[in-house]
C-alpha cells in the first residue's frame, strides 16, 4: 500500500467545495495553494500517490514559467538579444552542410549489410557512377531496322557523347564533354566503355547497312550472342517465335563516373547534364535555339525521344517546389492575415499587427538553428548520415503552423491576465505548462525517428528535431518579450503600424478596476437610455474579512479564484474584479416589472457602448459580458436576465445536437464500436500494404520523367537487370577453390532467369586469361600470379579487363594478386522489388554455399531498394512503437492517469487508421509515408491533449455533463 497522501490541490478542493459537499476550508487562497489545507479524507492509492507528486511538479514547473515571464517582462530588450545571439550561434554549422541527390545515398538504411557491398562495390571497382538513359522512335511510328532511321539515332548517340557543358566560373579549364566522365576502357586517354550498341559497326555512318534486311539480320546474329531485349523495344518476330522483324524503339544507355570529384568536379558533371537536357529538348521540341545546336540535331524532326538523366529529379522537384511555391507563400500569409484579425483589437493602437510578422521571424531563425545543428552533427558524425535532401523543404511551413498554435495560446492567456501587476508572470504560469505538454510531443516524435539509419529520413527528422526545439524556446522567450513590446506601445498610445506616431486623441482607461457597487449603480435599472460612468462615485474596495470559522466563508466564483491568485494586494477582495463586476450588474433583474428582454438588450448595448467610448472594454470583455449572462439562466436565473444568444451555425449544431447526441449511451456504444471496427479493418490493410517509393511517385505527373518510365514500361515490358558476382578472397593458384567459383557459375547460368553465360558477351576476364597463359605456355594456378600485370596492362585483350580485377600490390609490382573480381550475368527477374528481393536472398545464399569462408556476394543497384522496402515496414513499426510509448510518458508526466492512457490509445489508433487509409488511397509504405505518420503523432497529440485536458478541468457534475461542457 503506497503512502498516505493528506493534500490535495487548489483545483481538487474548488471542486469538492462545489460539488461533493465537503465544508469549505478557510478563505486563506495563499494557504490552499500552499497545500496546507488538510481535507476530511484521506487517499492511500498509488494512483493518488502519483498524482499529487505530478500536482507537486507542475505547479513547480508553472512558478518557473512565471518567474521566466516576470523576468521576460523586466528586460524583454535583453530576452530579444539573447534569443537572437543564441540563433547565431548555429550559423557556423551551416557552412559544414553538404546537398545530397544520390538516392542511394538518401533513401537506403545505412546498417543493412547490402549497404556496405555497395560501398565496397563502388569503392574497389566503378567508383561513384551517374547515368543517362534514352528512348527513340521513329516520329512517324515506323520500325527503327531502317537505314535512316539508324543513322541517326548513331547521329544522337555522336551528338551526346560530344556535347560541351557550358564554360564553369569555378574551372579554368573550361568547357567538358562525355569522354571527360565516362569509365574508360584501359588508359585515361583511351575511349569510353561503353559504346553503346554501334559499336559493332565502329561507331560510323558509313558501316551501317543500307537496306532493312541487312539491318534485321546483323541484329538476329548480334541476338545469339546477346539478348536485344534490353535494347530494342516493341519487338516483332517472325513465324517461328525466335527472329526479329522489327522494333518500334531503341533505348541508349550511358554511364559515367562521378567518384571522388570535389565540388568543382561535381558542378562540372552537374553542368553538363544541364546542356544535354537543352540539346535534347531542343531535338524533343524540333526547335532550333540555342543556336549552337542547330546544326546538330538534324535528326529532331524524324525521331523522338524520351529521357532522363542523373540531375532530372531534383531538376523536377525543385520546378515543383516553385510552381507551388506561391501557395506555400499564400497560406503563410493568410496565418499571418489571421493572426492580425484576432490579435489585440481592430482600432489604430490595440492592433498587434506588427506581432504577427513573428510568424516569420521565427521560423527563419528555427531553420537557421535546425540546418546549422544538422550541420554541427556533420562535423562531429564519422559516417555521411546528416545531408540534405530536397525533403527538408517541407520543413519551415510545418514549423509555421505549429508556431502559430502557440502563440495564439500565450496570446490569449495574455489577453486574460489583462490588468495584472505582472501580467507576463501570469501568463507564463497559465500557458506555459500548456505549450509545453503539446510541444513536447512533436518534439520527441522527430527526435526518436532521427534514429532511423535511412540518411535522407534521419537528416528531415533531426533538423525538424531542432527546429521545434528552438520554436518552443522562442515561442517562451521570444515572443513573450515582443508581447511586452507591443503592450508598451499600446499604453504609450502609439500607431499600430508607424510606432513612432503618438495618437493622442486616443483614450486609454486604467486597466485596473476595483469597483464597489454603489446602490446608485444598482438603482440605475438598466432603463435609462444611456448609463453615465462618471457620475457614479467609485469608493474603494472593501477589505476582505476571513470568516470566524471555516464551516460559513464567502465562496468566491471560479473566475474570481483565478483572479485572485492573480492580485498582488491579498488585502483586497479578489471577488472585485472587473469580471466579478460585470457578472454582478448583468445577474441583476430590473426593478421595473415591464422591462421588455428588447429593452435590456438595448441597456446592455448602450453600457457596452458607453465603455467601448471610453476604451475600457476589449473585444474579450464583450464576450465574458455575454458569458456570464448566459451563465446566469444556466444557475436557474429567469431567462429575462440573459440575453439572446446569437450562435453560430456551427456553435448551435456543436451545443445543441453533437454535445447532447455524444450522451447517449446507444450512441457512445455505436462510436466505441465502430472505431474500434475500422481500426481493426484498416490495421489489417496496413499490414498487407505494399512496401517501395517508385519514381513516378515523387516527380509531377506532367514531367518528362514520368514520360520516360510509362514509355519504357510499355516498349520494354521484359525486365533485364545486370548482376554483379563479386568474388573476394579467392586464391586463384588454389585449384579447389577455383573449381568451386566456376561450379558456382554454372549453377547461375541454369537459372530460369538467367538469359546470358557469366561474362556476358564477350565472356570475363579469367577465361581470357586461361587462355592467355595457355597460350604462353604457363601453368593457370601455378604462374597465376607472375603473368598478371602484364596480361592486364600490356596484353590489347586483357586491358579491356582492367577495371574488373581489383590487384594487391607488392613491392614494385602493381598487380601481385587479386584482392577481388567481378564477374557480370543477365537477368530477367520481375522488377518488383518482393522478387528482386528473393531473388537476391537466393543467389546471395547459393554463393556463401560454394565460396564459404569468403566474402563474396552477388549485388545489383536495384537490390538496395529491393532490401530497403523489405525493412521498410519494421523500421515504421518501431519508429512508432518508441514514438508513441514517449508520447504516454510525457502524457503521463503533465496530464492525469487515465487521460494518459486514453490519450496514447488515441494516438494509436490515429495512426492505425491513417496506415489503413493509405492501403485505401495506393500510398505504399515508404520513407516519404513514413515521415508523414511521425508527423500525425506529433499533431494528433494535440487535439486528444485539448480534449483531456478540457474534460479533466471541466466542472460537471457527472460524466455526461463534463463531454457536454
Amino acid at each position: 500500500m503506497a503512502a498516505e497522501v493528506n493534500v490535495v490541490t487548489y483545483g481538487d478542493m474548488a471542486r469538492d467545495r462545489r460539488f461533493s459537499g465537503v465544508p469549505l476550508p478557510p478563505s486563506d487562497w495563499e494557504g490552499w495553494k500552499d497545500r496546507s489545507y488538510q481535507p476530511s479524507y484521506k487517499s492511500k492509492s498509488w494512483a493518488d500517490t502519483i498524482s499529487h507528486k505530478r500536482e507537486v511538479f507542475l505547479d513547480w514547473l508553472s512558478e518557473r514559467f512565471g518567474d521566466l515571464g516576470a523576468s521576460i517582462e523586466r528586460r524583454p530588450g535583453l530576452t530579444i538579444f539573447l534569443a537572437v545571439l543564441a540563433t547565431c550561434t548555429a550559423v557556423p554549422g551551416l557552412l559544414a552542410l553538404k546537398v545530397e541527390n544520390d538516392p542511394l545515398k538518401l533513401w537506403v538504411p545505412t546498417d543493412l549489410e547490402i549497404y556496405d557491398q555497395y560501398k565496397y562495390y563502388r569503392s574497389t571497382f566503378v567508383g561513384d557512377s551517374r547515368s543517362a538513359n534514352f528512348i527513340l522512335y521513329r516520329s512517324d511510328g515506323g520500325s527503327m531496322f531502317d537505314h535512316q532511321a539508324m543513322v541517326d539515332a548513331l547521329e544522337f548517340h555522336l551528338s551526346y557523347t560530344t556535347t560541351m557543358s557550358g564554360p564553369s566560373s569555378l574551372d579554368a579549364a573550361g568547357s567538358k564533354t562525355y569522354q571527360d566522365f565516362c569509365f574508360k576502357k584501359w588508359y585515361p586517354d583511351g575511349p569510353c566503355s561503353d559504346n553503346s550498341f554501334f559499336s559493332i559497326w565502329d561507331n560510323d555512318v558509313d558501316n551501317i547497312p543500307a537496306t532493312s534486311q541487312e539491318i534485321m539480320y546483323e541484329i538476329n546474329q548480334f541476338n545469339k550472342q546477346f539478348p536485344v531485349t534490353a535494347i530494342f523495344g516493341d519487338l516483332s518476330y517472325g513465324p517461328d517465335g525466335k527472329s526479329i522483324t522489327s522494333a518500334q524503339s531503341i533505348r541508349m544507355l550511358y554511364q559515367y563516373n562521378a567518384d571522388g570529384l570535389a565540388f568543382w568536379g561535381a558542378y562540372d558533371v552537374f553542368n553538363w547534364e544541364g546542356e544535354v537536357l537543352k540539346k535534347t529538348q531542343a531535338a524533343v521540341e524540333g526547335r532550333e535555339t540555342p543556336e549552337k545546336y542547330a546544326d546538330e540535331i538534324s535528326y529532331s524532326s524524324r525521331l523522338n525521344m524520351k529521357r532522363i538523366v542523373r540531375r532530372s529529379v531534383d531538376d523536377e522537384v525543385t520546378r515543383l517546389v516553385m510552381k507551388d511555391a506561391p501557395l506555400f507563400v499564400g497560406a503563410i500569409l493568410a496565418i499571418v492575415g489571421w493572426l492580425a484579425l484576432t490579435f489585440g483589437s481592430m482600432n489604430k493602437v490595440e492592433s498587434r499587427f506588427l506581432i504577427t510578422w513573428v510568424v516569420l521571424l521565427e521560423m527563419g531563425f528555427c531553420m537557421v538553428f535546425g540546418f546549422g545543428w544538422l550541420g554541427y552533427n556533420r562535423l562531429w558524425s564519422t559516417t555521411n548520415t546528416y545531408v540534405l535532401s530536397s525533403l527538408n523543404a517541407m520543413i519551415p511551413f510545418v514549423i509555421a503552423g505549429v508556431s502559430v498554435d502557440d502563440m495564439i495560446v500565450i496570446e490569449d492567456f495574455y489577453n486574460k491576465c489583462e490588468g495584472k501587476e505582472e501580467r507576463l508572470r501570469e501568463t507564463m504560469k497559465a500557458a506555459g505548462v500548456a505549450i509545453t505538454t503539446t510541444s513536447m510531443t512533436t518534439i520527441v516524435a522527430f527526435w526518436a525517428s532521427s534514429y532511423i539509419t535511412m540518411p535522407g529520413v534521419c537528416s528531415f527528422c533531426l533538423t525538424s528535431f531542432y527546429a521545434f526545439l528552438w520554436d518552443f524556446v522562442l515561442n517562451i522567450t521570444l515572443f513573450p518579450a515582443l508581447i511586452v513590446l507591443d503592450q508598451r506601445r499600446i499604453d504609450e498610445r502609439r500607431h499600430f503600424l508607424f510606432p513612432c506616431i503618438v495618437c493622442e486623441d486616443f483614450e486609454i482607461m486604467d486597466k485596473v478596476m476595483h469597483v464597489h457597487i454603489t446602490e446608485n449603480l444598482a438603482n440605475s435599472k438598466f432603463g435609462a437610455s444611456t448609463l453615465d460612468l462618471e457620475s457614479v462615485s467609485l469608493p474603494p474596495p472593501p477589505l476582505s474579512t476571513p470568516p470566524t470559522t471555516p464551516s460559513a466563508p464567502s465562496p468566491p466564483s471560479p473566475d474570481s479564484e483565478r483572479d485572485s491568485s492573480r492580485t498582488s494586494d491579498r488585502s483586497i477582495d479578489p471577488s472585485f474584479t472587473r469580471r466579478a463586476l460585470f457578472q454582478r450588474v448583468v445577474t441583476r433583474r430590473p426593478s421595473q416589472s415591464g422591462a421588455s428582454k428588447s429593452s435590456l438588450r438595448g441597456s446592455d448595448r448602450n453600457v457596452l457602448s458607453r465603455e467601448a467610448s471610453m476604451k475600457s472594454f476589449s473585444r474579450k470583455d464583450f464576450m465574458d459580458l455575454k458569458a456570464a449572462k448566459l451563465a446566469n439562466v444556466k444557475a436557474g436565473g429567469d431567462a429575462e436576465d440573459a440575453p439572446e444568444h446569437e450562435e453560430h451555425i456551427v456553435e448551435h449544431f456543436m451545443n445543441n445536437r453533437f454535445a447532447p447526441a455524444l450522451t447517449n449511451e446507444n450512441t457512445q456504444i455505436f462510436i466505441i464500436t465502430f472505431t474500434l471496427f475500422c481500426a481493426a479493418i484498416l490495421g489489417y490493410f496496413s499490414w498487407v500494404n505494399e512496401r517501395g517509393l517508385a519514381l513516378i511517385d515523387i516527380v509531377p505527373d506532367d514531367s518528362y520523367i514520368a514520360d520516360y518510365i510509362k514509355a519504357d514500361r510499355a516498349s520494354f515490358p521484359q525486365p533485364n537487370n545486370l548482376l554483379t558476382n563479386v568474388v573476394r578472397d579467392v586464391d586463384y593458384t588454389n585449384k579447389e577453390q577455383v573449381a568451386d567459383m566456376q561450379a558456382y557459375f554454372r549453377y547461375l547460368e541454369s537459372l530460369e532467369d538467367s538469359t546470358t553465360a557469366v561474362g556476358g558477351i564477350t565472356g570475363h576476364w579469367y577465361s581470357y586469361y586461361s587462355l592467355y597463359l595457355f597460350a604462353n605456355g604457363y601453368d593457370r594456378f601455378d604462374d597465376f600470379n607472375d603473368h598478371l600485370h602484364e596480361f592486364l596492362y600490356v596484353n590489347e585483350d586483357g586491358k579491356n579487363f582492367q577495371s574488373d580485377v581489383a590487384c594487391v600490390a607488392s613491392g614494385d609490382n602493381p598487380c601481385a594478386s587479386v584482392e577481388a573480381a567481378r564477374y557480370f550475368i543477365w537477368n530477367k527477374t520481375e522488377n518488383l522489388t518482393t522478387k528482386q528481393f528473393e531473388f537476391a536472398e537466393l543467389v546471395n545464399a547459393k554463393i556463401a554455399t560454394y565460396l564459404p569462408n569468403t566474402r563474396s556476394f552477388v549485388y545489383t543497384d536495384e537490390w538496395l531498394y529491393a532490401y530497403t522496402d523489405s525493412q521498410m515496414y519494421r523500421l515504421t513499426i518501431e519508429s512508432l512503437a518508441l514514438t508513441i510509448f514517449l508520447v504516454f510518458i510525457i502524457m503521463f508526466i503533465f496530464t492525469d492517469n487515465v487521460s494518459a492512457v486514453w490519450i496514447t490509445f488515441m494516438v494509436f489508433l490515429i495512426d492505425a487508421d491513417l496506415m489503413g487509409l493509405m492501403y485505401l488511397m495506393q500510398v505504399n509504405v515508404s520513407s516519404i509515408s513514413f515521415i508523414c505518420l511521425i508527423m500525425g503523432v506529433g499533431l494528433s497529440v494535440d487535439y486528444c491533449v485539448h480534449i483531456g485536458h478540457a474534460y479533466t478541468h471541466s466542472f460537471g457534475k457527472t460524466p455526461n455533463a463534463r463531454l457536454v461542457e
